[in-house]
């Protein structure tokens, strides 16, 4: 299926969600984990480590897996995930893609964020005399992409701003 998703949308971006350690996962199981991960490659994954919460049935059952055993199959799964991700991002640079801006970045007040259709993250720096705050659609150029964060260029390389309320904006 995935296979098919990717060759009619190339730029298709598709994660999951991963407990890893639940009772009774056997290396196995969890190699089986790693198998498909690998096959489909995410564009990303959220990862979490099985903890028992009391009350509920899975406390009760059986199996419970080792602290070390559920330490060491996320890291294994972490390495693989970082690998897949770097791999989908790699597809983003030197390339331009339109980005919707969601305003100044939280992490530095001199460069604004947004997000590619795909959802992946993307810093770049003040718009001269366009507008800082608020939602608009701007086509950047990614130069660096990073595991969870994109870097853009406006200067050097093309950009476009689209007005929202100019349907003509869109065409480029």
């Amino acid at each position: 299926i995935t296979k098919k998703l990717r060759e009619a949308m190339p730029d298709i971006s598709l994660t999951t969600d991963i407990i890893v350690g639940f009772p009774t996962e056997t290396e196995e199981d969890f190699r089986d984990t790693l198998s498909l991960y690998e096959t489909v490659c995410f564009n990303a994954a959220f990862t979490f480590i099985y903890s028992p919460r009391i009350g509920t049935p899975a406390a009760k059952m059986e199996g419970q897996i080792p602290e070390t055993v559920t330490a060491d199959r996320m890291r294994r799964l972490i390495d693989l995930t970082e690998t897949c991700t770097m791999k989908a991002n790699a597809l983003y640079l030197n390339r331009t893609w339109p980005v919707l801006v969601e305003g100044v970045s939280r992490r530095d007040d001199a460069m604004l964020s947004g997000r590619t259709p795909s959802g992946r993250m993307v810093s770049f720096g003040m718009l001269g005399s366009s507008p800082q705050q608020g939602s608009f659609l701007i086509f950047l150029f990614i130069i660096k992409p990073r595991r969870l964060l994109f870097r853009a260029s406006v200067g050097k390389h093309p950009c476009k701003l689209v007005d929202f309320d100019d349907p003509n904006s869109f065409v480029e």
